[in-house]
């Protein structure tokens, strides 16, 4: 990560588990994860979960477009970034194609973020409030399971008021019951540096990289 002042990176290792289920015919969609750990960061953790219910307007049985309302609310970090969030109401719109356990899905999502925290490199700060939007693009068939998400943040009444960037992917991969997972997170944003530089705001960006190698099935 780099806020201007700090730039640091550390290496941790945990133990981690997540789900990710469709049901009544792919129109409500939930998922969440965990996991528990440390390393050169100190004491690491992540907790998140959501919930989107909706319809999908059958142009064919397999595909169309769709329409979800729920929740997406997380936090997780170490000692040297924390990110939290608690997003409801979250409104998705997009298509679908569902076959069998091929999903393919993109679209846009929108909602009121109405707590959050954004702290970097330790010292950094900015609370997390305000209208979200962004895009996403998702697919998973027998072998392979792919994430994508852009979410900005216009936390207009925090701070200097400038926006906070979010970027996500995932990608996994199973076979005989084994998975291998990538994923990977993108912050970028400005915030107060309390202790390397009192009073200052300044320009951040944080990167997290992610391996998770387990039992997986879907």
């Amino acid at each position: 990560m780099n806020t201007g002042v700090v730039n640091d990176s550390t290496i941790g290792v945990g133990f981690a588990g997540a789900a990710d289920a469709y049901a009544l015919n792919g129109t409500t969609h939930g998922a969440s994860y965990f996991m528990l750990g440390g390393g050169e960061g100190g004491f690491e953790g992540a907790l998140a979960g959501t919930i989107d219910i909706g319809y999908r307007i059958p142009v064919s049985e397999e595909h169309g477009p769709f329409g979800r309302i729920g929740f997406d609310g997380r936090l997780q970090g170490n000692d040297l970034l924390y990110f939290s969030l608690l997003e409801l109401p979250r409104l998705t719109l997009g298509w679908q194609y569902l076959s069998g356990k091929t999903v393919l899905e993109a679209g846009a999502r929108g909602g009121a973020v109405l707590a959050g925290l954004y702290d970097p490199a330790s010292d950094g700060r900015r609370a997390l409030n305000g209208f979200e939007w962004g895009g996403f693009v998702s697919g998973q068939s027998d072998f392979i399971k792919l994430d994508a998400s852009f979410m900005r943040i216009e936390a207009k009444k925090t701070l200097n008021g400038t926006p906070v960037d979010i970027g996500r992917a995932e990608l996994c991969v199973v076979g005989k019951g084994v998975g291998l997972c990538v994923d990977g997170m993108l912050f970028r944003g400005d915030a107060e540096l309390r202790a390397s530089a009192p009073g200052t705001i300044r320009s951040t960006s944080s990167q997290y990289v992610g391996l998770t190698l387990g039992f997986a099935s879907w």
